[in-house]
């Protein structure tokens, strides 16, 4: 038997409007269509619902006993109907969230507690792992990703950008300062010197705002070799190299070392830079969030390249009221500890 809750519906508007006519002003709909609506539920149901002449309309017992029915059904669906949008607007319910490591200690977990005492009745659970975990199979409401997805029905929202910065503690540093003199590194890769940032002839180092007004294509950027301990993260592998480039002239410089350790978390990254073990890639807001004197920059003249952070989610243009004040938050967080709050 398949029953048609449409029809239902139509039936209850009938009796509460008095008339086909009425109720056909009310729903919008042509009265020949609602006719042929009640007529279809009658031959389906075997019953007469409705007594109809030119002047009035009459239930039949059947159909008094049968409009209690489709009123509670239509109250009921009222109220489901209220409850899901009210649900929406409220900050309350479950929400997993995926980030890696890197982001989830510094970024994710204060955003999400401040955002949770708050709001009390968000259910949260975070998930740090720096492999990219398939949404639907573990729950996943956002993940927050370094890197724009190159093509996917996901949906993505930029939360902000950082640089990774080569730190160093400051008893390395002092065991380490001729190995971490760069001009020292620059002074024996080439024979001729013009100031700093160093060049092989005058002519790279025009400014880069005259270099940004051509079309000229880039030098190729110089490279050097350091020569002391460096932790690696995993994949970094055991070669990495990094290319810098000068804050004020844009001069290009490729930084290459051998892994004498890798790591598989950051927290072991940190532990080990901070304990003077070596050299460590480490992302500038996690920098910044140090103790004094613990890590510091080198090389500081020089940054890296900017990294994007994106918040992925699969619920298409109906982003959940939950979801949108989450990435809000995170994003907010973000730009806090990057010094780019506005």
């Amino acid at each position: 038997m398949k029953i048609n809750f449409k029809q239902m519906s139509l039936f209850a508007a009938v009796v509460e409007s008095g008339s086909i006519t009425a109720a056909a002003e009310q729903l919008g709909m042509a009265k020949s269509v609602l006719s042929q609506h009640l007529k279809n539920l009658e031959q389906q149901l075997g019953v007469v619902l409705l007594k109809r002449t030119t002047r009035r309309q009459q239930l039949t017992a059947a159909g008094s006993r049968f409009y209690v029915s489709c009123k509670q059904l239509n109250d009921i669906a009222s109220t489901a109907w209220q409850t899901a949008q009210e649900s929406s607007l409220k900050a309350a319910g479950k929400i997993t969230i995926s980030a890696p490591h890197a982001l989830m200690n510094i970024i994710i977990a204060p955003a999400m507690a401040a955002l949770c005492m708050q709001f009390p009745d968000i259910e949260l659970q975070l998930i740090a792992e720096d492999k990219r975990l398939n949404l639907s199979d573990h729950g996943i409401d956002i993940a927050v990703r370094v890197g724009k997805l190159a093509s996917s029905n996901l949906m993505q929202q930029k939360l902000g950008e950082f640089r990774d910065s080569l730190c160093a503690s400051r008893s390395f540093y002092e065991r380490h300062q001729t190995a971490l003199n760069l001009d020292k590194y620059l002074q024996e890769r080439f024979a001729t010197i013009v100031d700093k940032p160093y060049a092989h002839d005058a002519k790279a180092l025009i400014s880069d705002t005259k270099n940004q007004a051509s079309d000229a294509v880039k030098p190729t950027p110089d490279s050097i070799r350091l020569n002391c301990p460096y932790i690696a993260n995993d994949w970094q592998g055991n070669a990495p190299s990094h290319e810098l480039t000068h804050i004020k002239t844009g001069h290009r410089l490729i930084i290459n070392a051998k892994a004498s350790a890798q790591v598989n978390s950051l927290p072991t990254l940190l532990a080990l830079a901070k304990s003077g073990a070596g050299i460590a890639l480490i992302p500038d807001f996690i920098l910044a969030d140090q103790d004094a004197g613990d890590l510091s920059g080198i090389f500081s003249d020089y940054q890296g390249k900017t990294n994007p952070i994106y918040a992925i989610h699969d619920f298409g243009q109906h982003t959940p009221h939950l979801v949108s004040l989450c990435i809000k938050q995170i994003k907010n967080h973000l730009r806090r500890l990057t010094k780019k709050e506005p």
